[in-house]
């Protein structure tokens, strides 16, 4: 898979790179593995699938798209 545009949205509205972000503090704060808040914060944004899945979502979602 190429590189999936860090500016797609969640159906949140958040963007990529926005949730990567909030994922690093996140693991800080709650004391938890990056991978573990990445999953979690997929969740919180609107899907329900791990990180991975929603890459590869998203990633078709924009070739779709065009």
């Amino acid at each position: 898979m190429s590189k999936v545009n860090p500016y797609l949205r969640f159906p949140s509205g958040r963007t990529i790179k926005d949730v990567k972000c909030d994922a690093k503090r996140f693991a800080r704060t709650a004391d938890i593995s990056h991978t573990r808040a990445l999953d979690t914060l997929v969740r919180v944004n609107g899907l329900d699938m791990c990180w991975a899945e929603a890459m590869n979502e998203l990633f078709r979602a924009q070739h779709r798209d065009r």
